[in-house]
């Protein structure tokens, strides 16, 4: 898996994990440490890494 940006939105987790957008929401949605960004949810490459470790709830 391919992390190269700092930030990401739905549509870049979606394409990264290869779901669906309702699903991707759903995983942003979950994620404590997210940012809304522009009317966008933005979460960093550091929350995401741990939201897959399984530090982040």
């Amino acid at each position: 898996m391919k992390m190269d940006k700092e930030f990401y939105t739905i549509k870049d987790i979606q394409k990264l994990f290869n779901m669906s957008y309702p699903t991707a929401l759903k995983v942003v949605k979950s994620i404590d440490k997210k940012r809304m960004i522009g009317g966008k949810w933005i979460i960093t490459k550091e929350t995401l890494k741990n939201f897959i470790d399984g530090e982040d709830n």
